[in-house]
This record gives C-alpha cells, structure tokens and sequence, in this order.
C-alpha cells in the first residue's frame, strides 16, 4: 500500500506555498498592472509546474535540499519580481529589499533535511 500523505504535502504544500503570487496577481491586474500581472501569473504557473514535474518521489535519489530549493528558487525570484512591479520606486533602494528577510522560515526545510531523499525518508 502506498501512502498518500506525503505526496499530498509536497504537492499541496507547494500549491499553498505559491496561492499568493496567483492572488497577487488577481490583483495586479484589478489595479491595471499587467506587466505585473503576467510576471506573477508566469511565477504561479512556473511553480505549479516544478511541483509536478519535479515531485520528489520522482527522484528518490536526489537530495530533498536540491528538489525544495528549486520551488524556492521560484517563490524567492517572485517575491523580488513582485515587489519590483509594485513598488517601482522604492525597489531601488537597495535598504528596502530587507523586506525579503521575511522568507527565511522558506529555508528551514533546506537545514532540517540536509541531504537526506526521498528513498531515505520512506523506505519499504
């Protein structure tokens, strides 16, 4: 019997990592922001992507660290992208991109699973 919940985490888990960039991006648009619309719509879409081509179990061999950074890789760039579309001006100041500070809690995964895999984690 295989089980379900794991899979479930990274698949949902991952899908509620990225609802804000798609919620952002409603937005945007509603506020006439299309470039930013389209860059966070095309952020949304890249993630979902990654999460279904690149679902763990698919490379059970491959650090959990590597396989987690790329979907944080995706959050991270449309954080600043974001960010750069809705505050134009104030994105140039390089003191107010501290703001990203906030997405450290994304990194935790990446120290608490070190390099364990997939195969590691649920073995049979």
């Amino acid at each position: 019997m295989e089980e379900k919940g794991p899979k479930m985490g990274w698949t949902f888990g991952g899908l509620g990592g990225l609802i804000w960039i798609f919620l952002l991006a409603v937005i945007m648009f509603l506020k006439n922001n299309n470039t930013g619309a389209f860059a966070a719509a095309a952020f949304f879409l890249a993630g979902v992507l990654y999460i279904v081509v690149f679902a763990p179990w698919k490379y059970p061999h491959t650090p959990l660290w590597r396989i987690y950074g790329g979907l944080l890789s995706i959050i991270i760039l449309a954080a600043i992208a974001i960010l750069y579309f809705w505050y134009p001006e104030e994105f140039q100041s390089l003191s107010n991109l501290r703001t990203l500070l906030m997405l450290f809690p994304l990194f935790l995964p990446v120290f608490i699973l070190g390099k364990k895999t997939w195969s590691d984690i649920h073995k049979k």
